[in-house]
């Protein structure tokens, strides 16, 4: 939808879903279970970390910056596979639950929005706007296996500016954090970005 007199909140569609792993497989799998201190009923099923950068139109769109994400992202998950994996009931029957590095992968969401990266930041909704540039999917408290704990929308405007959102589990949240994933995955990231710049480069000054 667009907006009119910064009245109206443009609203996203999804493009396309893809599952990330990491690039090989975890061996051995790692676990960390869910101390009884962190079940808060039936919102640890629901609550979410989200955050979301936006960046003005550059030489990548985001389409582009997607693609590359899906292969840093790949080699990020190496360095802390617990990202990747999933909520399970443990073996005992205890009723408690813990996180498996089962390489089930994470979501990256390919999207548009109808709006200028301009005009969208200048939403007097800022807040309700925002949310639209994150994605969440309550995990499911019967089969929680089936249930992605980390989403990265990649949102593509009208003006070329695309945005960068996160949303993880509360449950993932202090590992996110503590273990500086953000800082490891923006590192390999850049590295893949000047690595592939410096080739291309290179065959335009033989041409």
């Amino acid at each position: 939808m667009a907006s009119h007199g910064n009245s109206l909140v443009p609203k996203v569609s999804i493009k396309g879903f893809h599952s990330i792993f990491p690039m090989r497989i975890t061996e051995p799998r790692q676990t960390r279970r869910v101390l009884s201190r962190d079940l808060v009923g039936p919102e640890m099923f629901q609550r979410c970390f989200n955050m979301v950068q936006c960046y003005m139109k550059g030489e990548d769109s985001g389409w582009v910056v997607a693609g590359w994400i899906k292969e840093s992202l790949g080699r990020a998950l190496l360095e802390q596979p617990m990202i990747s994996g999933r909520l399970q009931k443990r073996d005992r029957n205890d009723g408690e639950l813990e996180i498996v590095s089962n390489d089930s992968g994470i979501r990256i969401i390919e999207a548009t929005i109808q709006t200028t990266l301009s005009e969208f930041l200048d939403l007097r909704q800022r807040e309700e706007a925002e949310a639209q540039l994150v994605f969440w999917n309550d995990i499911d408290k019967h089969n929680p296996q089936f249930s992605p704990l980390f989403y990265v929308p990649v949102t593509n405007f009208q003006c070329g500016g695309h945005s960068i959102g996160i949303s993880c589990s509360i449950l993932l949240v202090d590992l996110f954090l503590r273990t500086e994933f953000l800082k490891t995955w923006e590192s390999i990231h850049n590295n893949i970005v000047d690595h592939n710049n410096e080739r291309n480069h290179g065959v335009q000054d033989q041409c």
